[in-house]
């Protein structure tokens, strides 16, 4: 016989889960509308980064690469980390089978396990305690990325598309030395570069600085949002299914129900049946 006040708590869980579930995608989202007011507020000066990078020389023989993996450590990520890692073995076993020489920076310890159980001799430097994605946080990473030699850097994380669509992506910038040599090539064509020229070694170092800093915060933020993402879609599929089970569990319940008062009003009948 089905035990109806088992299954009217059943359904009280699943509707207290159904409004958690829902409450966290409600954050996801509010998260979601932050991050992006804060990526618009830095697209601006973003954009000069993307132009400098652009413009460097990139047929340059490649023998040393770094690369920066970024993962998290939320919950409900673990879409987000397998598709990240997954890119970044691709990246570093390609290189690794031209022969290039590779150097590791994992963020995060999911990041730091993976590269030591894969690339122990190519990991160089981890970060396992990023905190708030800020711009500190940004520039400790790019001090690490600065203080390894390296023709190429490449920048590994997720990347925000839609909310129910988060992709592996991959930045790439090039050392200081094809940097300023970018800057000198077309300095004859380009207002801003014959401005740069102007500075000082230590003022251009900084700029280089700067806008590596840049690069890799905006990798941290499209990173974060990712994470958001994540959350926003499990949270909508567990509230879809607890819609289902609650569904299904009524159905049981009332017919149970309907049971017991049918077996009920059958009683009463034959008992007044006997007494006639």
């Amino acid at each position: 016989m089905v035990d109806k006040k088992k299954i009217w708590a059943y359904v009280t869980y699943l509707k207290k889960f159904k409004e958690i579930s829902k409450a966290v995608q409600m954050i996801a989202i509010a998260k979601l509308r932050k991050l992006n007011t804060r990526i618009e507020s830095r697209e601006f000066a973003l954009s000069f980064a993307v132009a400098l990078f652009d413009d460097v020389d990139n047929d340059t023989e490649c023998r040393r690469v770094t690369v920066v993996v970024l993962t998290s450590e939320r919950s409900c990520c673990g879409r987000l980390n397998s598709e990240v890692l997954s890119a970044a073995r691709d990246t570093i076993d390609l290189y690794l089978r031209d022969y290039k020489l590779v150097r590791i920076i994992s963020i995060g310890w999911r990041g730091r396990a993976n590269s030591v159980y894969k690339y122990k001799a190519e990991l160089c430097k981890s970060v396992t305690r990023v905190g708030q994605v800020s711009f500190p946080s940004a520039y400790v990473v790019s001090l690490c990325v600065l203080d390894t030699t390296f023709d190429k850097c490449l920048v590994v994380f997720s990347k925000y598309y839609k909310i129910f669509e988060q992709v592996a992506a991959v930045y790439e910038f090039s050392p200081y030395t094809l940097f300023t040599n970018a800057i000198y090539t077309n300095r004859g064509n380009n207002f801003f570069y014959d401005s740069l020229v102007a500075y000082s070694t230590k003022q251009l170092r900084k700029l280089y600085n700067y806008h590596v800093c840049l690069v890799i915060l905006d990798a941290f933020d499209e990173n974060t949002y990712s994470e958001s993402g994540c959350r926003a879609y499990p949270m909508e599929m567990a509230h879809k299914n607890a819609n289902g089970l609650i569904k299904e569990q009524m159905l049981v319940y009332n017919k149970a129900r309907q049971e017991g008062i049918t077996t009920e009003l059958l009683e009463v009948v034959s008992g007044a049946i006997h007494t006639v």
